[in-house]
């Protein structure tokens, strides 16, 4: 997107311009609109959000006292989601731990976070994934959630609406698949939601979430390939809906 900018803000330059630096001042703008003002308004850009995910999971999961093995198993199943080679699961590994220690070292995360505030969505139920791990939600967890809520622009309705939902699954079922057995959740509706509202539901959230549209911003490929799970499952849940619904 950033070379389509550049060339056309060239181009742009030389037909009002009619002059070589027209044509240098228009590129410039076109870099300067694609690649800093576009993704500032929108809560885009290419950095991998790995380091800073990973960096608040190791907060939430020492906050309560101890790292147990289903938290490291969130951990683990979200490096296979992100399909991270090597080099990039021991660089998350490190992120983990160094939010182990210390509540100061979020900061950096917090910054790379909000600069993809567009997915603050996606980023959150990571985090209750690993919140929600044990079973158990801890009153510590609990305001750490909060607290990511309000760095990511999420309200906290939004956020209690979100873990109500995470908690609807079967009993004994873990809290991460809890969302994806009940359709409903996953479009976050009531199931007294009627046809029309399932429909608008599905449609904005496959418009939000869809891995093309990232593609396109230039969103980095972690975000897109945590997008693409979170699409699959939108669409999973919506024909799950239509067909016990009998919807066209």
């Amino acid at each position: 997107m950033t070379r389509l900018a550049v060339a056309l803000g060239a181009l742009l330059g030389v037909l009002l311009g009619r002059h070589p630096l027209a044509a240098a001042l228009g590129a410039g703008l076109g870099w300067l609109l694609a690649a800093v003002v576009l993704p500032r308004l929108l809560g885009t850009g290419g950095a991998s959000p790995v380091p800073a995910l990973f960096m608040v999971l190791g907060r939430i999961a020492k906050v309560d006292g101890r790292v147990d093995a289903s938290e490291i198993a969130v951990c683990e199943r979200l490096m296979e989601r992100l399909a991270l080679d090597a080099r990039a699961r021991a660089e998350a590994v490190a992120a983990f731990n160094a939010g182990k220690q210390d509540d100061a070292v979020l900061d950096r995360a917090w910054a790379d976070l909000r600069r993809a505030r567009a997915h603050a969505p996606l980023f959150l139920e990571v985090f209750i994934d690993m919140a929600l791990a044990d079973g158990v939600l801890a009153p510590e967890e609990r305001r750490l959630l909060g607290r990511c809520a309000w760095m990511l622009g999420v309200r906290e309705s939004t956020l209690e609406l979100m873990l109500h939902r995470r908690r609807h699954g079967r009993p004994g079922q873990a809290p991460a698949d809890a969302a994806d057995d009940d359709p409903y959740a996953v479009l976050g509706l009531d199931h007294r939601a009627s046809d029309a509202e399932v429909r608008r539901a599905y449609r904005t959230l496959v418009s939000r979430h869809h891995p093309d549209r990232m593609t396109a911003r230039g969103e980095a490929p972690e975000t897109i390939r945590l997008a693409q799970t979170r699409t699959q499952a939108i669409l999973a849940a919506y024909e799950r809906i239509r067909s016990a619904r009998g919807m066209r």
